[in-house]
């Protein structure tokens, strides 16, 4: 008798610690999105810190890096963000900088790729 005892009250543990990873798993957080872009005249690793620390007061991001090295800019936003290249142009503007080959789309359907400053000449337009 009670070791049909144990087995039962294994088999409710268990059920239950299926019904609360499912639940867990079923309150997803908001989609989140990847900017990237390129910051072409950007000077130093200081600068680019101080961009980022300007991009990360922007409603809705999540992660801000811009890399010196690269010049490249990712950002991690919510998908509701309004964050745009115009919101992000009127930021660099403040270190005068300016942004190029803008990119925005769904955050791990993809794997990231450095974007080639060289190939970035012309500035992102606003539409």
């Amino acid at each position: 008798m009670l070791n049909r005892l144990c087995k039962c009250a294994a088999c409710l543990v268990i059920a239950l610690i299926t019904m609360c990873l499912s639940e867990a798993s079923a309150q997803v957080g908001p989609t989140m999105e990847v900017i990237q872009a390129v910051v072409p005249d950007l000077r130093s690793p200081r600068q680019g810190l101080e961009v980022d620390e300007a991009l990360r007061l922007l409603p809705g991001v999540m992660m801000s890096r811009t890399d010196h090295n690269t010049r490249n800019l990712l950002l991690h936003v919510t998908g509701s963000s309004v964050v745009d290249a115009a919101a992000i142009m009127q930021v660099l503007a403040h270190f005068g900088l300016a942004l190029r080959c803008y990119q925005r789309g769904p955050l791990g359907t993809a794997p990231l790729i450095t974007l080639d400053p060289r190939a970035c000449r012309q500035p992102t337009e606003l539409r």
